[in-house]
């Protein structure tokens, strides 16, 4: 195998589509993994869109590394 075409592999992201997540900006806003976009960026560290779920406000979409990220327990099932 030639060393120069090699990719090595990166450890797969903490969070999935659909996972909720708090922002630790602001107070620490709860949003929502739309997409994983994997490790880009400087540090390779991965990258992730979320929405961004305003209480009183308008929802918005931005991207997200996964440092600025920590996950929220699973909503219950209710019962």
């Amino acid at each position: 195998m030639n060393p120069w075409t090699h990719i090595p592999r990166r450890p797969p992201g903490r969070f999935r589509v659909g996972d909720r997540v708090r922002l630790g900006y602001g107070g620490g806003v709860e949003a929502e993994v739309l997409e994983v976009h994997g490790p880009l960026g400087v540090g390779c560290r991965h990258r992730y869109t979320v929405l961004v779920k305003h209480y009183g406000a308008e929802d918005t979409i931005g991207g997200y590394s996964e440092d600025d990220m920590e996950p929220l327990a699973p909503a219950d099932g209710g019962g």
